[in-house]
């Protein structure tokens, strides 16, 4: 059995592989989980970005990108994601603009 840490690198979000679907990100590989319900999903998603937030947090700033780093996480809350879906192939681009 493989065992993987809850460290601040891991990202968890949701994925349309099956109903109920998620994916938790470490260095070494991506899991992916599929729940039985939308309850259950937002349950382990939740437990999983707090044991992410709770670990990040505890890490003790021993350079400046450490300290951005960390105030990074207190903004996850605010994170914004996106499904997209192509209709057809074709060259694209993308641009993000951020309002304050």
């Amino acid at each position: 059995m493989e065992e993987f840490t809850i460290r601040p690198e891991c990202t968890i979000k949701r994925t349309t592989l099956k109903p109920y679907s998620f994916q938790f990100v470490t260095v070494n590989k991506i899991l992916h989980f599929a729940a039985e319900s939308e309850e259950l999903c937002d349950y382990w998603l939740t437990a999983l970005h707090e044991g992410i937030k709770e670990c990040s947090l505890s890490i003790e700033p021993d350079s400046s990108s450490e300290v951005l780093y960390r105030e990074s996480l207190t903004k996850i809350s605010h994170d914004v994601y996106y499904d997209v879906t192509f209709a057809e192939k074709k060259p694209m681009v993308l641009f993000f603009v951020h309002h304050e």
